[in-house]
């Protein structure tokens, strides 16, 4: 196939990927029965569970996320009674969120399934060599860098 057919097939993929990879996100899973969670917030619980107690701020930066974002998922996550804000025992005056006891079983419940997942999406790839893989990866952070603006002009916003 011709370099220029070649360059459409992969952007129409890179489409379809990430089609299917914002449904991913936002589709809620029940990582325990009774409490659907999207992708976010369930990983807003896993850094609270990995590092509570967490300000808003420092959870929005391990996430990448703004603290507007953050404290948005946040809110949600107080309403569903998977987190409470607390005063710090450090400094009185900043408050840090940890896991109620449901929020902390959640947590655990998708460590366990995370930890499957991980290796079940891990088998989809071995049939790809090391260097294939890096290829893949050098790939992964050009798209990024068209996204942001850096390599091609009137790529953003």
């Amino acid at each position: 196939m011709e370099r220029k057919l070649l360059l459409k097939k992969l952007r129409e993929e890179t489409r379809n990927a990430s089609i299917a990879y914002y449904n991913y996100m936002f589709t809620d899973r029940e990582y325990v029965k009774g409490h659907p969670l999207h992708l976010r917030e369930i990983h807003f619980l896993s850094v609270v569970g990995d590092c509570s107690p967490i300000t808003i701020t420092e959870i929005g930066n391990k996430l990448g996320i703004t603290q507007s974002a953050a404290s948005q998922i946040a809110s949600r996550l107080l309403t569903k009674k998977l987190i409470e804000k607390v005063k710090s025992q450090k400094d009185r005056r900043y408050s840090v969120v940890i896991l109620t006891s449901v929020g902390q079983k959640i947590y655990e419940e998708y460590c366990r399934y995370n930890e499957q997942r991980t290796e079940d999406v891990d088998s989809c790839f071995q049939d790809i060599s090391e260097e294939e893989l890096e290829i893949i990866i050098q790939y992964e952070r050009t798209i990024q860098k068209i996204f942001r603006g850096e390599l091609a002009k009137n790529t953003t916003v």
